[in-house]
């Protein structure tokens, strides 16, 4: 797990951050637990992001990639809590969250609540309705309030719902659905850059194009328009077109004709020859040969049902063993914190499942921990 990690991580934090993260990971998942969460272990024996009721642990991405496999036994990461999720996709991160909510109130946590609601859609009308009704909301019944504390700490999420800012640090990304609620926005980040607060990685977003299920997806491959393999299959629709040839399917999606001919006739050959693939693919490996032959636009999109969802990455810079928000010198701020996806953390470099909530639950204890003795 730790030379997965690593491997993963990068340059996010340093070593001994992220020995710390690894140290504390059982402890992390207990300390959840205890608040009521619940984990059970029954285990999908099939390939998918989000598995139905009565199975929690799942191999939920890149686990079986060649590229990870070099470097540790592939163990399934996904593992979501009981609850109710969405119809057809369990998403339980609700009642998580509630479980956690629930047991601050018994311990007699105060909460400074707001009335207005916050919503989240990847359909561009709606979503720009709710939030014309969330804006008059808030225009009518907000109050300005100072409030003094030390320390503070921020966590309020990242800035992917703020546009302008999402455009000025990563350009290609305004074609992604911003994945978040209307709190990512972007005030956390600034609030600490008013102080001199340092940041980085906000170049860096996780976004996804899910191409499984159905299983069988992942036989295809993946080409750009110009007909060349961009990625293994094994890891990861709109409207499919259909025709009898490779020429004939390359020409009517707009993908080049000879490169695509080439690029498949050289994935057939490694399998029939024994070999390995050329992009590092493991599972799934088919030869594509019998017509009638398919394309799927996976493209970046907006919106819609094949939209392709996305989050922020970057923040406040914060020190690895306190979440404390350092400057441009980097020294500490004294009494300023940032935790979760307010602050550069364990997944900063390189989003994988799971890994932004283990972070956001160790970055916190972390914040609260240290805050608490200062």
């Amino acid at each position: 797990m730790f030379r997965c990690l690593q491997h993963e991580v990068g340059d996010a934090v340093d070593e001994a951050t992220l020995r710390t993260f690894y140290d504390q990971s059982v402890a992390n998942l207990e300390w959840l637990e205890f608040h009521g969460a619940k984990f059970p272990s029954s285990m999908a024996l099939y390939r998918t992001y989000y598995p139905v009721d009565d199975y929690y642990l799942h191999y939920s991405g890149n686990e079986n990639a060649q590229w990870l496999a070099t470097l540790a036994w592939p163990a399934p990461r996904g593992h979501q809590p009981v609850g109710r999720g969405l119809s057809g996709m369990e998403m339980t991160g609700g009642s998580l969250w509630q479980s956690i909510f629930d047991s601050a109130q018994r311990l007699g946590v105060r909460w400074l609540t707001q009335k207005a609601k916050k919503y989240q859609t990847t359909l561009r009308s709606l979503s720009g309705a709710l939030g014309f009704l969330a804006d008059i909301l808030w225009e009518k019944t907000a109050q300005v309030k100072t409030l003094e504390a030390r320390p503070v700490v921020l966590a309020a999420r990242g800035f992917v719902k703020d546009r302008e800012m999402v455009r000025k640090s990563i350009p290609w990304a305004v074609r992604t659905a911003p994945m978040g609620t209307a709190g990512d926005d972007g005030t956390g980040v600034r609030l600490g850059q008013s102080v001199r607060g340092s940041i980085s990685h906000m170049e860096r977003m996780a976004a996804w194009r899910f191409i499984l299920p159905p299983e069988a997806l992942g036989e295809g491959i993946v080409v750009s328009p110009l007909g060349e393999r961009i990625t293994a299959e094994d890891p990861g629709a709109d409207t499919g077109t259909m025709e009898e040839s490779i020429e004939g399917l390359a020409r009517k999606i707009s993908v080049d004709q000879s490169n695509s001919k080439r690029t498949i006739d050289a994935h057939n050959s490694a399998i029939i020859d024994g070999r390995p693939d050329s992009v590092g693919k493991v599972e799934y490996r088919s030869v594509i040969a019998t017509p009638p032959f398919y394309g799927i636009d996976i493209s970046i999109q907006s919106s819609g049902m094949m939209a392709v969802p996305a989050l922020t990455l970057g923040g406040l810079e914060v020190d690895g063993a306190t979440s404390m928000v350092l400057n441009e010198a980097g020294n500490a701020i004294s009494g300023l914190y940032a935790t979760g996806r307010n602050a550069v953390g364990i997944c900063s470099r390189n989003y994988v499942s799971g890994l932004s909530l283990a972070d956001c639950v160790f970055s916190g204890r972390r914040t609260g921990e240290h805050a608490a003795q200062s």
